[in-house]
């Protein structure tokens, strides 16, 4: 024992060596692969209609969100799709990206980008349901991940609003 810790011996310090630059490496990494800081949001936004709409589907929505995500909004629907029991149910399911030029959650600020699936009911008062998967961004928000669920209403040209709940996460930065 008393050779290894004195180094006395060429094998030994390789081995002491190697397991000193093994143990810095593994140290760095797990800095360097840290999990990412989570943070609970919920709240509500505006949902009104937006001109100049460029969307294929001729649906395009802004407004500002409340509570623990902050920030106004643009979203662009892209997809349409009925199902085959929408002659019965009058509920379509749709795909969009919603863009927040500045969010704010918490301490973190950026651009917040947002990817969306869900069901819209096209008659009565236009309710929907939809998960919004948080795409990245920029800023706090670069490879941003997470995902809300949302319920709403939004009527043509009138609007209508969102009730959100679900988690935005960050890299945790070293």
């Amino acid at each position: 024992m008393h050779r290894f810790l004195h180094g006395s011996s060429s094998r030994s310090q390789g081995v002491s060596l190697s397991w000193c630059l093994a143990t810095a490496l593994l140290l760095g990494s797990t800095q360097a692969w840290a999990a990412p800081a989570c943070r609970s949001v919920q709240g509500s936004a505006s949902l009104t209609p937006a001109p100049d709409c460029t969307s294929p589907v001729g649906i395009c929505g802004m407004g500002t969100f409340t509570g623990g995500l902050h920030g106004e909004y643009s979203s662009e629907l892209f997809t349409l799709t009925p199902s085959a029991d929408t002659d019965v149910t009058q509920v379509v399911f749709f795909t969009a990206e919603t863009t927040m030029p500045a969010a704010q959650v918490g301490s973190w600020r950026g651009q917040l980008v947002l990817k969306e699936a869900g069901s819209f009911h096209v008659a009565g008062a236009g309710e929907f349901a939809e998960l919004y998967s948080v795409a990245g961004g920029t800023g706090d928000f670069a490879a941003a991940t997470g995902v809300l669920r949302a319920v709403g209403t939004f009527v043509d040209p009138i609007g209508g609003s969102i009730l959100y709940l679900g988690q935005i996460c960050v890299p945790d930065h070293p």
